[in-house]
């Protein structure tokens, strides 16, 4: 018989200095059901992936085979009862119990400054018009679908334009007194169809372009919401955070036994791969390690080998022999193109500088922090002669460029600029 022994690996220091940092918590209240967009469940697993706890409130179950089973208002009046301080609230399916209940809440929430994230694509006639008087007016934000917007303002207009959009997000916010509305799905384009956010306080609309939604995505964008202000982001930040993570839960969607479901956790790391990886790591025999490959395609020379890589080839080609040199080459640069490409590499020569000021701030001894010294000394230098480029040498070759344009249209004259900076390196 054999046995072996292993150490299990402390946690690592970095890890050990957050374990007094606060967790955000979410309240959800909405339908427990087997749909893959909307309920309980999905919301569970968009603000675990957005590092949030989460504090239920279920309004009722449903069921695609049984009739949908409505919660005691008194079993959900004890548990939101046992609920104290949360970081946010994000509302879905509400049952006219649910709404009795929250109306309390919400008012002694908003007085806290805690949003409130309303989907309204979950709501029926009757609970809406029920919430509008007892809940929206304390909530933060409203996201809703157009199609849905339309249906609960009973408006039977086509929207045609950004003007329609805006006229019934605007609407929207008047019926239900919230100070923010989100509506997607607005209007088709070329890249898939825009989203609205209105913000009444600043009478100011925001339109992004993204992909088309499905129904009842409306939801995931409440709930990311809803995490992403727990967290701290402005409005302006959530909203557009939480839009690109549905596009791209959206996009990695995966395959499950039944249906194909969006990848709430595309952004979640898995603690086993990270385990393996730390340099002390000990227990190779109950783990095994993926081992580089002995032998490969790359050969000898990786550069040779990353170069004339089918899928990287053509870029380098086209970076190698840009079209720009070209036309410097052959003086057919226009005179503003040029002047662009000095200015910009002024402004690019501020950030290189930047970057080596911190890496001479990190650097480990007093000989690498004179090197990086050395270093924004010549991008000064470099940058006072784009300067003088810029101020004069620029201005006096437009000109002759414009006396010379009847005879030749060349660019030839800028030479001796890049004749004198090839001297000076």
């Amino acid at each position: 018989m054999t046995y072996s022994t292993y150490e299990i690996n402390t946690p690592s220091p970095y890890l050990v200095l957050s374990k007094n940092d606060k967790i955000p918590v979410v309240l959800t209240v909405g339908e427990s059901n087997s749909n893959d967009k909307t309920g309980i469940e999905t919301d569970v697993k968009i603000l675990t992936a957005h590092k949030c706890q989460t504090e239920t409130l279920i309004t009722k179950l449903g069921s695609d085979t049984t009739d949908d089973f409505f919660v005691p208002k008194g079993f959900m009046e004890s548990k939101l009862s046992t609920i104290n301080e949360i970081d946010a609230l994000k509302t879905g399916t509400l049952t006219k119990d649910s709404i009795d209940l929250l109306n309390k809440k919400v008012h002694s929430l908003a007085s806290s400054s805690v949003p409130i994230i309303i989907s309204a694509d979950e709501l029926d006639n009757e609970t809406f018009l029920l919430a509008f008087k007892q809940i929206t007016p304390a909530s933060t934000l409203i996201v809703c679908s157009s199609s849905k917007a339309k249906q609960l303002l009973n408006i039977q207009k086509d929207m045609k334009t950004e003007e329609d959009a805006f006229e019934i997000a605007n609407q929207l916010a008047n019926e239900t007194s919230a100070p923010n509305v989100l509506m997607t799905d607005c209007l088709e384009n070329d890249k898939g169809s825009i989203d609205v956010f209105y913000c009444v306080a600043d009478q100011k609309f925001v339109v992004s372009n993204g992909q088309t939604f499905a129904a009842g995505v409306d939801s995931m964008i409440s709930a990311a919401v809803a995490a992403n202000l727990a967290n701290g982001f402005t409005m302006n930040e959530s909203v557009y955070g939480a839009i690109e993570y549905t596009q791209s839960a959206i996009a990695t969607t995966v395959t499950t036994s039944d249906d194909k479901i969006p990848n709430y956790m595309y952004a979640i790391e898995i603690p086993m791969k990270k385990m393996v990886q730390d340099e002390c790591f000990t227990a190779h025999e109950l783990v095994s390690v993926p081992q580089p490959l002995k032998s490969g395609p790359i050969c000898e020379n990786f550069f040779d080998y990353l170069i004339k890589h089918p899928l990287v080839k053509p870029y380098w080609d086209t970076y190698v022999n840009h079209e720009f040199v070209n036309q410097i080459a052959n003086g057919t640069l226009p005179l503003k193109k040029f002047q662009f490409y000095v200015e910009q590499d002024y402004s690019y020569l501020v950030d290189y500088g930047r970057v080596h000021c911190v890496a001479g701030s990190k650097a480990p001894d007093l000989e690498d922090m004179e090197q990086e010294l050395v270093i924004v000394g010549r991008i000064r230098v470099e940058m006072g002669q784009r300067r003088k480029e810029i101020e004069g040498g620029v201005r006096c070759q437009r000109r002759r460029v414009l006396q010379n344009h009847q005879e030749r249209t060349s660019l030839k004259q800028l030479l001796p600029l890049f004749q004198r900076r090839c001297q000076e390196r």
